[in-house]
Protein backbone atom coordinates (compact mmCIF):
# COMPACT_ATOMS: atom_id res chain seq x y z
CA UNK A 1 0.00 0.00 0.00
CA UNK A 2 0.69 3.78 -0.34
CA UNK A 3 0.65 4.31 3.35
CA UNK A 4 -1.33 7.27 5.05
CA UNK A 5 -2.43 7.03 8.41
CA UNK A 6 -3.74 9.58 11.45
CA UNK A 7 -2.30 9.49 14.50
CA UNK A 8 -4.19 7.82 16.93
CA UNK A 9 -3.79 6.27 20.63
CA UNK A 10 -5.24 2.83 21.95
CA UNK A 11 -5.70 1.83 25.67
CA UNK A 12 -6.98 -0.66 27.15
CA UNK A 13 -7.70 1.41 30.47
CA UNK A 14 -10.48 3.15 32.31
CA UNK A 15 -8.06 6.38 32.75
CA UNK A 16 -6.08 7.63 29.63
CA UNK A 17 -2.70 9.45 30.14
CA UNK A 18 -1.38 11.47 27.74
CA UNK A 19 2.14 12.27 27.62
CA UNK A 20 3.03 15.33 25.27
CA UNK A 21 6.30 16.39 25.12
CA UNK A 22 7.43 19.85 22.56
CA UNK A 23 10.95 21.74 22.13
CA UNK A 24 11.62 25.35 22.01
CA UNK A 25 12.14 25.61 19.01
CA UNK A 26 9.37 24.12 17.59
CA UNK A 27 7.79 27.65 18.26
CA UNK A 28 10.06 29.76 16.43
CA UNK A 29 8.91 31.09 13.22
CA UNK A 30 9.33 28.56 9.97
CA UNK A 31 8.19 28.84 6.52
CA UNK A 32 8.63 24.38 6.80
CA UNK A 33 9.02 22.16 9.04
CA UNK A 34 12.85 20.79 10.19
CA UNK A 35 11.82 17.78 8.59
CA UNK A 36 11.33 19.24 5.40
CA UNK A 37 14.12 21.71 5.36
CA UNK A 38 16.39 18.44 6.36
CA UNK A 39 15.16 17.45 3.30
CA UNK A 40 15.18 20.24 0.77
CA UNK A 41 18.40 20.66 1.73
CA UNK A 42 19.89 17.43 1.56
CA UNK A 43 18.31 17.36 -1.89
CA UNK A 44 19.56 20.65 -3.00
CA UNK A 45 23.06 19.60 -2.10
CA UNK A 46 22.91 16.24 -3.61
CA UNK A 47 21.71 18.49 -7.11
CA UNK A 48 25.06 20.89 -6.31
CA UNK A 49 27.32 17.77 -6.28
CA UNK A 50 26.00 16.40 -9.33
CA UNK A 51 26.35 19.91 -11.21
CA UNK A 52 22.76 20.06 -11.91
CA UNK A 53 22.84 24.13 -12.07
CA UNK A 54 22.46 24.31 -8.56
CA UNK A 55 25.27 25.96 -6.58
CA UNK A 56 26.08 25.64 -3.28
CA UNK A 57 25.96 29.63 -3.30
CA UNK A 58 22.39 28.83 -4.26
CA UNK A 59 21.70 26.49 -1.04
CA UNK A 60 23.21 29.17 1.06
CA UNK A 61 20.99 31.70 -0.17
CA UNK A 62 18.17 29.84 -0.04
CA UNK A 63 18.80 28.01 4.26
CA UNK A 64 20.90 31.25 5.17
CA UNK A 65 20.22 29.62 8.93
CA UNK A 66 20.66 25.94 8.47
CA UNK A 67 23.73 25.52 10.43
CA UNK A 68 22.47 27.65 13.01
CA UNK A 69 19.33 25.98 13.14
CA UNK A 70 20.94 22.34 13.73
CA UNK A 71 22.59 24.04 16.55
CA UNK A 72 19.93 25.82 17.89
CA UNK A 73 18.20 22.21 18.36
CA UNK A 74 21.19 20.47 20.02
CA UNK A 75 21.08 23.01 22.22
CA UNK A 76 17.20 23.21 22.90
CA UNK A 77 15.47 21.30 25.95
CA UNK A 78 12.64 18.59 26.11
CA UNK A 79 9.78 19.51 28.23
CA UNK A 80 6.83 17.36 28.77
CA UNK A 81 3.26 17.41 30.20
CA UNK A 82 1.08 14.68 31.54
CA UNK A 83 -2.76 14.95 31.47
CA UNK A 84 -5.11 12.65 33.28
CA UNK A 85 -8.79 12.28 31.33
CA UNK A 86 -11.09 10.27 33.57
CA UNK A 87 -12.27 8.98 30.58
CA UNK A 88 -14.26 5.36 30.64
CA UNK A 89 -13.70 4.77 26.86
CA UNK A 90 -11.03 3.01 25.40
CA UNK A 91 -9.69 4.46 22.00
CA UNK A 92 -8.89 8.11 21.45
CA UNK A 93 -7.77 10.53 18.48
CA UNK A 94 -5.66 13.17 19.16
CA UNK A 95 -5.03 16.41 17.48
CA UNK A 96 -2.44 19.26 17.68
CA UNK A 97 -3.29 22.63 15.62
CA UNK A 98 0.08 23.60 15.38
CA UNK A 99 0.89 26.93 13.71
CA UNK A 100 1.35 28.88 17.28
CA UNK A 101 -1.53 27.58 18.47
CA UNK A 102 -1.46 25.72 22.38
CA UNK A 103 -4.88 23.87 21.12
CA UNK A 104 -5.46 20.67 21.19
CA UNK A 105 -7.89 17.92 20.58
CA UNK A 106 -8.78 14.75 21.88
CA UNK A 107 -11.93 12.49 20.99
CA UNK A 108 -12.45 9.37 22.69
CA UNK A 109 -14.61 6.87 21.77
CA UNK A 110 -15.78 2.63 22.72
CA UNK A 111 -17.69 0.58 20.79
CA UNK A 112 -20.35 -2.18 21.11
CA UNK A 113 -20.10 -6.04 20.56
CA UNK A 114 -20.97 -5.42 17.34
CA UNK A 115 -18.42 -2.35 16.34
CA UNK A 116 -21.20 0.20 16.33
CA UNK A 117 -20.04 3.13 18.30
CA UNK A 118 -21.46 3.12 22.06
CA UNK A 119 -20.23 6.20 23.34
CA UNK A 120 -18.10 9.52 22.57
CA UNK A 121 -16.13 12.06 24.63
CA UNK A 122 -14.81 15.37 23.17
CA UNK A 123 -12.07 17.54 25.16
CA UNK A 124 -10.07 20.36 24.02
CA UNK A 125 -7.05 21.71 25.71
CA UNK A 126 -5.89 25.82 25.13
CA UNK A 127 -2.40 25.57 27.11
CA UNK A 128 -0.22 22.68 25.44
CA UNK A 129 -1.99 19.73 27.04
CA UNK A 130 -1.40 20.83 30.48
CA UNK A 131 -5.50 20.82 31.18
CA UNK A 132 -8.48 19.51 29.26
CA UNK A 133 -12.12 20.03 29.18
CA UNK A 134 -14.95 18.50 27.67
CA UNK A 135 -16.58 20.26 25.28
CA UNK A 136 -19.59 18.08 24.16
CA UNK A 137 -21.93 20.71 25.99
CA UNK A 138 -21.13 23.06 23.41
CA UNK A 139 -21.64 21.20 20.32
CA UNK A 140 -25.52 20.60 20.48
CA UNK A 141 -27.32 22.75 22.80
CA UNK A 142 -30.42 19.74 22.13
CA UNK A 143 -28.28 16.60 22.13
CA UNK A 144 -26.44 16.42 26.11
CA UNK A 145 -23.91 13.40 24.50
CA UNK A 146 -23.75 13.88 21.08
CA UNK A 147 -22.70 10.55 19.69
CA UNK A 148 -19.51 11.40 16.90
CA UNK A 149 -17.91 9.34 14.25
CA UNK A 150 -14.45 8.40 15.74
CA UNK A 151 -12.65 10.69 13.50
CA UNK A 152 -12.72 14.59 12.80
CA UNK A 153 -11.25 16.59 10.00
CA UNK A 154 -9.14 19.55 9.73
CA UNK A 155 -8.89 22.04 6.73
CA UNK A 156 -5.83 21.36 5.39
CA UNK A 157 -5.43 25.74 4.86
CA UNK A 158 -7.60 27.03 8.09
CA UNK A 159 -6.58 25.39 11.23
CA UNK A 160 -9.60 27.27 13.06
CA UNK A 161 -12.05 25.36 10.60
CA UNK A 162 -12.69 21.33 11.81
CA UNK A 163 -15.49 19.13 11.36
CA UNK A 164 -17.10 16.24 13.44
CA UNK A 165 -19.41 14.01 11.34
CA UNK A 166 -22.50 12.03 13.60
CA UNK A 167 -22.02 8.84 14.12
CA UNK A 168 -25.58 8.31 13.23
CA UNK A 169 -27.26 11.32 11.74
CA UNK A 170 -27.16 13.15 8.59
CA UNK A 171 -25.22 16.31 9.95
CA UNK A 172 -22.09 17.25 11.33
CA UNK A 173 -20.40 20.07 13.79
CA UNK A 174 -18.51 22.15 12.66
CA UNK A 175 -16.32 24.87 14.22
CA UNK A 176 -14.83 28.27 12.59
CA UNK A 177 -12.79 28.82 16.01
CA UNK A 178 -10.82 25.76 16.65
CA UNK A 179 -13.39 24.72 19.26
CA UNK A 180 -14.47 28.00 20.89
CA UNK A 181 -17.75 27.84 19.26
CA UNK A 182 -19.52 25.25 16.86
CA UNK A 183 -22.68 25.46 14.82
CA UNK A 184 -24.76 22.09 13.74
CA UNK A 185 -25.08 21.66 9.83
CA UNK A 186 -27.90 19.50 9.03
CA UNK A 187 -27.64 17.72 5.66
CA UNK A 188 -30.55 17.50 3.10
CA UNK A 189 -30.47 14.27 2.02
CA UNK A 190 -30.05 11.06 4.71
CA UNK A 191 -25.99 10.63 3.36
CA UNK A 192 -24.17 10.27 5.94
CA UNK A 193 -20.55 11.35 4.90
CA UNK A 194 -17.61 9.94 7.29
CA UNK A 195 -14.90 10.91 5.80
CA UNK A 196 -14.26 14.63 4.73
CA UNK A 197 -11.95 16.41 2.45
CA UNK A 198 -11.90 19.95 2.25
CA UNK A 199 -11.15 21.86 -1.12
CA UNK A 200 -7.45 23.72 -0.45
CA UNK A 201 -8.58 27.86 0.16
CA UNK A 202 -11.98 27.22 0.36
CA UNK A 203 -13.56 25.65 2.94
CA UNK A 204 -17.04 25.59 2.13
CA UNK A 205 -16.06 23.03 -0.45
CA UNK A 206 -16.22 19.33 1.12
CA UNK A 207 -15.66 16.09 -0.57
CA UNK A 208 -17.69 13.55 1.73
CA UNK A 209 -17.82 9.67 1.32
CA UNK A 210 -19.98 7.07 2.78
CA UNK A 211 -18.16 4.35 3.86
CA UNK A 212 -20.65 2.30 4.35
CA UNK A 213 -22.35 2.84 0.95
CA UNK A 214 -19.38 3.65 -1.20
CA UNK A 215 -20.43 6.82 -2.23
CA UNK A 216 -19.03 10.17 -2.36
CA UNK A 217 -20.40 13.41 -2.63
CA UNK A 218 -19.53 16.90 -2.57
CA UNK A 219 -20.80 19.81 -1.28
CA UNK A 220 -20.40 23.72 -1.90
CA UNK A 221 -22.05 25.13 0.93
CA UNK A 222 -20.16 23.24 4.07
CA UNK A 223 -22.80 20.49 4.48
CA UNK A 224 -26.26 21.83 3.67
CA UNK A 225 -26.59 20.00 0.12
CA UNK A 226 -24.87 17.53 -0.94
CA UNK A 227 -24.28 16.51 -5.03
CA UNK A 228 -23.64 13.00 -5.86
CA UNK A 229 -20.50 12.21 -7.33
CA UNK A 230 -20.17 8.92 -8.32
CA UNK A 231 -21.23 5.43 -6.98
CA UNK A 232 -18.56 1.78 -5.63
CA UNK A 233 -15.86 4.67 -4.51
CA UNK A 234 -12.72 2.88 -2.57
CA UNK A 235 -13.32 3.15 0.58
CA UNK A 236 -9.47 3.20 1.86
CA UNK A 237 -9.91 6.70 1.40
CA UNK A 238 -8.42 6.63 -1.98
CA UNK A 239 -10.27 9.81 -3.18
CA UNK A 240 -8.31 13.62 -3.69
CA UNK A 241 -8.75 16.82 -4.72
CA UNK A 242 -6.79 17.92 -7.54
CA UNK A 243 -4.05 20.46 -6.59
CA UNK A 244 -5.58 23.77 -7.79
CA UNK A 245 -2.04 25.47 -8.80
CA UNK A 246 -1.80 22.11 -11.82
CA UNK A 247 -5.22 21.08 -12.40
CA UNK A 248 -9.17 22.54 -13.05
CA UNK A 249 -10.67 24.20 -10.41
CA UNK A 250 -12.49 21.76 -7.88
CA UNK A 251 -11.50 18.45 -10.28
CA UNK A 252 -11.67 15.03 -8.16
CA UNK A 253 -9.67 12.17 -8.64
CA UNK A 254 -10.64 8.67 -7.04
CA UNK A 255 -10.37 4.88 -7.66
CA UNK A 256 -13.77 3.30 -8.65
CA UNK A 257 -14.13 -0.52 -8.09
CA UNK A 258 -15.83 -3.70 -10.09
CA UNK A 259 -18.71 -4.04 -7.35
CA UNK A 260 -18.79 -7.78 -8.62
CA UNK A 261 -15.11 -8.42 -7.97
CA UNK A 262 -15.43 -6.58 -4.58
CA UNK A 263 -17.71 -9.06 -3.81
CA UNK A 264 -15.62 -12.16 -4.29
CA UNK A 265 -13.25 -10.62 -1.70
CA UNK A 266 -10.35 -9.37 -3.99
CA UNK A 267 -10.80 -6.68 -6.22
CA UNK A 268 -8.45 -3.88 -7.97
CA UNK A 269 -9.91 -0.17 -9.26
CA UNK A 270 -9.45 2.35 -11.61
CA UNK A 271 -8.54 6.14 -11.48
CA UNK A 272 -11.12 8.16 -12.65
CA UNK A 273 -11.79 12.31 -12.44
CA UNK A 274 -14.79 14.62 -12.75
CA UNK A 275 -15.14 18.24 -12.90
CA UNK A 276 -18.17 20.52 -11.83
CA UNK A 277 -21.28 20.56 -12.35
CA UNK A 278 -20.74 16.83 -11.93
CA UNK A 279 -23.06 15.55 -14.20
CA UNK A 280 -21.27 14.47 -16.70
CA UNK A 281 -19.80 10.83 -17.40
CA UNK A 282 -16.44 10.52 -15.19
CA UNK A 283 -13.18 10.17 -17.51
CA UNK A 284 -10.10 7.68 -16.04
CA UNK A 285 -7.00 9.72 -16.15
CA UNK A 286 -4.87 7.31 -17.63
CA UNK A 287 -6.72 4.34 -19.29
CA UNK A 288 -3.27 2.36 -19.61
CA UNK A 289 -2.23 2.49 -16.02
CA UNK A 290 -5.95 0.03 -15.40
CA UNK A 291 -6.07 -1.97 -12.48
CA UNK A 292 -4.05 -0.65 -9.41
CA UNK A 293 -4.26 -1.23 -5.97
CA UNK A 294 -4.50 2.61 -4.73
CA UNK A 295 -3.28 5.90 -5.86
CA UNK A 296 -1.49 9.00 -3.97
CA UNK A 297 -1.94 12.28 -5.43
CA UNK A 298 0.82 15.05 -3.85
CA UNK A 299 1.56 18.32 -6.49
CA UNK A 300 2.55 17.32 -9.07
CA UNK A 301 3.23 13.82 -8.76
CA UNK A 302 0.19 11.00 -8.78
CA UNK A 303 1.70 7.85 -7.33
CA UNK A 304 -0.04 4.52 -8.39
CA UNK A 305 0.46 0.89 -6.67
CA UNK A 306 -0.09 -2.19 -9.22
CA UNK A 307 0.36 -5.91 -8.35
CA UNK A 308 1.55 -8.02 -11.04
CA UNK A 309 0.62 -11.93 -11.70
CA UNK A 310 2.91 -13.48 -8.87
CA UNK A 311 1.48 -11.02 -6.58
CA UNK A 312 4.62 -8.71 -6.13
CA UNK A 313 4.00 -4.87 -5.60
CA UNK A 314 5.45 -2.38 -7.78
CA UNK A 315 5.42 1.47 -8.12
CA UNK A 316 4.17 3.57 -10.74
CA UNK A 317 4.14 7.35 -11.07
CA UNK A 318 2.57 10.36 -13.01
CA UNK A 319 4.31 13.74 -13.05
CA UNK A 320 2.71 16.72 -14.74
CA UNK A 321 -0.10 14.48 -15.51
CA UNK A 322 1.51 12.63 -18.13
CA UNK A 323 0.89 8.73 -18.45
CA UNK A 324 2.19 6.48 -15.82
CA UNK A 325 5.37 5.18 -15.66
CA UNK A 326 7.04 2.47 -13.60
CA UNK A 327 9.64 3.96 -11.25
CA UNK A 328 12.81 2.33 -11.53
CA UNK A 329 13.73 1.77 -8.06
CA UNK A 330 17.59 0.73 -7.92
CA UNK A 331 17.18 -2.69 -5.69
CA UNK A 332 16.78 -6.28 -6.28
CA UNK A 333 15.08 -6.61 -2.78
CA UNK A 334 11.05 -7.52 -3.47
CA UNK A 335 8.64 -4.87 -2.54
CA UNK A 336 6.14 -5.11 -0.22
CA UNK A 337 5.05 -1.04 0.73
CA UNK A 338 5.41 2.37 -0.37
CA UNK A 339 5.72 5.27 2.02
CA UNK A 340 6.32 8.58 -0.12
CA UNK A 341 7.80 10.74 2.61
CA UNK A 342 8.35 14.00 0.87
CA UNK A 343 8.16 15.74 -2.86
CA UNK A 344 9.08 18.57 -4.08
CA UNK A 345 9.65 20.73 -7.03
CA UNK A 346 12.90 18.35 -8.08
CA UNK A 347 12.58 15.04 -7.16
CA UNK A 348 10.23 12.73 -4.60
CA UNK A 349 11.42 10.68 -1.79
CA UNK A 350 10.15 7.17 -1.44
CA UNK A 351 10.25 4.70 1.62
CA UNK A 352 9.98 1.08 0.35
CA UNK A 353 9.69 -1.77 2.62
CA UNK A 354 10.64 -4.52 1.56
CA UNK A 355 9.83 -8.41 1.86
CA UNK A 356 13.05 -9.21 3.58
CA UNK A 357 11.74 -6.54 6.91
CA UNK A 358 13.79 -3.75 5.82
CA UNK A 359 13.01 0.08 5.10
CA UNK A 360 15.24 1.76 2.08
CA UNK A 361 15.03 5.35 1.51
CA UNK A 362 14.94 6.11 -2.59
CA UNK A 363 15.63 9.44 -4.02
CA UNK A 364 14.28 10.18 -7.25
CA UNK A 365 14.47 12.22 -10.62
CA UNK A 366 12.57 15.47 -11.11
CA UNK A 367 9.96 13.12 -13.04
CA UNK A 368 9.47 10.55 -9.90
CA UNK A 369 10.59 7.89 -12.12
Amino acid sequence: DILIYPAMLSVGVAVISLTLLHQAYALQPLKATWLERDLQYASLKYQAQAKKGISFSDIKAQFPSIEHARTTRQASSINSTTAVLSDTNLYGLIHYSGDYSQVIFVLTWRTNTNTSIASTKLYRSTNYGASFTNIESLLDRTDANPLLWPFFYTSPTNKNFLAFPHATRSLMYITRDEGQTFTRVNFSQPINPRSLQWYPGEDNWILGLNTQSDVLYVTQDTGTSWTLVDNYVDTAQDFQWGDPTIDPAHIVYYNVYNPTDKNRGNYTVHLYTKQPPFTNPAQEFDPNLGRHDDFLLLGRYIFAQQTDSTGNPFLKVSYNRKPFQIAQIPSTFGHMNYIVSHINNLQALVIVQHVQGQFNLYLSDSSGV
